[in-house]
């Protein structure tokens, strides 16, 4: 929604030059597709208006008519998506970037594999035990259980707003939650306990700017 917001705050003065710098970096692949959308119509109504785009999503830039591959400040190769996948004979845009890099990168690169876990007798590192969040009437976590493992790599999918973050906010102690309880490594949360004593840290994602 800040991305929409922030397109329609660049765009009232009806700008010639239109530049997204990484405009959808951490956004869901919904609310991605909507953007462009958004973007592709604006382009219709206004097709004389030019768009510089930095983006690292390869099914982002597959729409752009030109790309500039680069890396480490310098760039790779230009042309069109279908042009750059040609020139390296790949299938596809991330295949073909990765093809563009310099040997020792592409010699470093490897596919990742996640060997199946044995889940026998696993410590429970975190747990989850009906949490719910209530802003008003608005329930924005209803009663959600779970239990991670220790070692786990655990995952939350699911589109902007549907309650991933406030989720974890509680599973931290950053938000108290309206029901339920979150456990850490055996023991209830505490929110007066600081992050590296309970044994966990968390990463923010950074803000990201539209301009015209």
């Amino acid at each position: 929604m800040k991305q929409k917001l922030g397109l329609c705050c660049a765009l009232i003065h009806d700008p010639q030059l239109l530049i997204l710098d990484e405009p959808t970096t951490g956004v869901d692949p919904l609310s991605r597709a909507q953007f462009w959308e958004l973007i592709d119509s604006i382009r219709q109504r206004q097709p004389a208006m030019s768009v510089l785009v930095a983006t690292a999503y390869m099914e982002e830039a597959e729409r752009f008519d030109w790309l500039v591959a680069m890396n480490a400040g310098e760039v790779l190769a230009t042309g069109s998506a279908a042009e750059l996948k040609a020139q390296t004979g790949s299938q596809t845009l991330e295949q073909a970037f990765i093809a563009l890099l310099p040997e020792a990168q592409r010699r470093a690169h490897r596919a990742v594999v996640i060997p199946p876990r044995d889940s026998r007798e696993e410590e429970i590192a975190i747990e989850a035990r009906g949490l719910t969040m209530r802003f008003g009437n608005f329930v924005a976590v209803d009663h959600v259980n779970f239990r991670i493992a220790r070692g786990e790599i655990f995952g939350f999918l699911g589109s902007n707003g549907c309650g991933k973050s406030t989720t974890m906010k509680m599973l931290t102690g950053l938000l108290p939650a309206s029901e339920g309880e979150a456990w850490l490594f055996g023991q209830p949360v505490d929110r007066r306990i600081s992050p590296p004593a309970s044994g966990w840290a968390i990463c923010r994602r950074p803000s990201r700017s539209i301009a015209s």
